[in-house]
């Protein structure tokens, strides 16, 4: 008997079909964006007499640098590796301005100071809420109803977006951003048709999202104080983004792995000599990093349901999607070593696993953006079934193996092939150095009501007479200020000596 599993190309599309499922969830997951209107300017803000000649322009190009990824962000013909480099250039400038402001907090501010970004959780949200019915309206012709629809998706949009004075806020937006984009562009390689050349790069994409996510729910918004004093008072009605909360930066950070995770499978299983076993600890890693996601995004730390509608559904998809793909390969080691009655165990808990309906440890109804994997989950019932069918009946025939209860049979450790790496955020140094906000020492104008009192104030012109002072510095304690009376009368004494 046979008792290894060639993998054919189809093989392949069958089980790597959770990577595209993967995919299809976190498209959901938008960037966040700045009104275009929300143009800090800088230069007026921090406007003052600066001894350093450096100052003025610094601020003259983070000005311009943050207009650049305003305009960036909200292009939806600005590619998003153009997105990312609009983010990349203004980050490293906030931090120093940022840093600069710590080592110096008597630095003057002019006006307000109000940063303003929306969030692109709360936006897909919405949307997917409100424009259904706007379409199903402009197939009726309702006009009246289409403009009040229309006008409370513009009313809604203007309520979610978040306003803070503190450029800590300006600071997390823009690293969630950051991680978003470079999350869309893990998947927007995935999709491209050499996949399997890119799949280094998509780690490397998904890693950086996950290690700045990391980053904000562990350094940075642990340290907002203030967003936490004014989401304390006695009934506050702050509005925070999905995104500033710490349960949803981990939860989206396990997603990331997750994907990141995923693609090492997909190449696992593309080589086609991985070990079964092996391919059965790649997904047992995918499914924990899902669970964590679940549970972050089901935290008592945020109340609110502000992220997509079927996140929930596509999270339990690809939970147990995995899941059943863990036990296939776990049943195909098994039967390897000779252990068919673990192997009968593992393949009808798979076939489990794949069940379709509303609750319970199987996959969901197959409905919004999983509408388009039913083929792919059928195929891959198939394959499990005739594995089952063909090891079922070789054993009873040759192997006479009691089938062994699955409770018995644990799942293998996991095994992660592409760790967390730390972010290390832009520090200042001898290379980047603080912008000094000292001020040149003020000197008052002296009032006057012609144009020339500022010139002639210290010349007696007649009349009153004018006093100036001035400062001398004393090098020998004799000296002092004499009279022409004193000089007369010491030379007279000098010319006329006492007998």
């Amino acid at each position: 008997m046979e008792r290894s599993v060639s993998l054919t190309s189809r093989d392949i599309d069958i089980e790597l079909g959770g990577v595209g499922f993967i995919s299809s969830l976190l498209h959901n997951i938008r960037y966040g964006r700045i009104p275009k209107a929300n143009i800090v300017n800088y230069l007026e803000l921090f406007k003052n007499d600066y001894k350093d000649s450096d100052t003025v322009p610094f601020l003259i190009n983070i000005e311009s640098v943050r207009k650049n990824m305003v305009l960036d962000l909200s292009s939806s013909s600005s590619s998003l590796l153009s997105k990312l480099n609009s983010i990349d250039l203004y980050i490293p400038l906030i931090y120093r301005l940022y840093d600069s402001i710590q080592a110096q907090p008597a630095v003057q501010i002019n006006k307000a100071l109000i940063y303003e970004w929306e969030s692109g959780t709360t936006i897909i949200l919405l949307l997917l809420l409100l424009l259904p019915l706007l379409l199903l309206l402009l197939t009726q012709n309702n006009n009246l109803l289409i403009l009040l629809l229309t006008l409370l998706l513009a009313f809604s949009c203007s309520n979610i977006k978040m306003q803070r004075s503190e450029i800590i806020f300006d600071i997390i937006s823009c690293l969630s951003t950051k991680a978003s984009l470079h999350y869309r562009y893990a998947m927007s390689l995935l999709e491209q048709t050499n996949a399997l050349d890119n799949i280094p790069n998509i780690a490397k994409q998904c890693n950086t999202a996950a290690s700045i996510l990391k980053y904000l729910s562990t350094d940075l918004i642990p340290n907002w104080k203030s967003l936490k004093d004014d989401c304390n008072k006695p009934k506050s009605n702050v509005y925070r983004h999905p995104e500033s909360y710490e349960c949803v930066c981990r939860g989206l950070m396990a997603q990331y792995i997750a994907s990141a995770q995923a693609c090492s499978i997909y190449k696992a299983i593309s080589k086609g000599t991985t070990p079964p076993s092996l391919i059965s600890k790649l997904c047992v890693a995918v499914v924990i990093q899902i669970d964590r996601c679940i549970k972050e995004f089901g935290s008592n730390e945020y109340k609110h349901d502000l992220l997509p509608p079927d996140l929930n559904a596509n999270l339990r998809f690809i939970k147990f999607f995995y899941m059943s793909l863990a036990r296939y390969y776990q049943a195909e080691d098994f039967y390897g070593n000779g252990e068919t009655g673990k192997s009968i165990a593992c393949l009808r808990e798979s076939l489990k696993f794949l069940v379709i309906q509303k609750t319970g440890d199987c996959l969901p109804e197959l409905q919004g953006s999983l509408s388009g994997v039913n083929d792919g989950v059928d195929l891959l019932k198939r394959k499990v079934q005739q594995r089952l069918k063909y090891i079922d009946e070789e054993n009873q025939i040759v192997q006479l193996q009691v089938t062994a209860n699955i409770l018995s049979i644990d799942f293998p450790q996991s095994v992660v092939v592409v760790p967390i790496s730390d972010y290390i955020r832009p520090c200042l140094s001898e290379s980047n150095p603080a912008i000094n906000f000292e001020k040149n020492e003020e000197i008052a104008p002296i009032k006057s009501n012609s144009v020339f009192g500022s010139i002639f104030s210290s010349l007696s012109l007649g009349g009153n007479k004018t006093t100036t002072t001035t400062k001398v510095n004393l090098e020998d304690s004799e000296t002092r200020t004499r009279s022409d009376s004193d000089l007369a009368r010491e030379l007279h004494e000098k010319l006329n000596p006492k007998a």
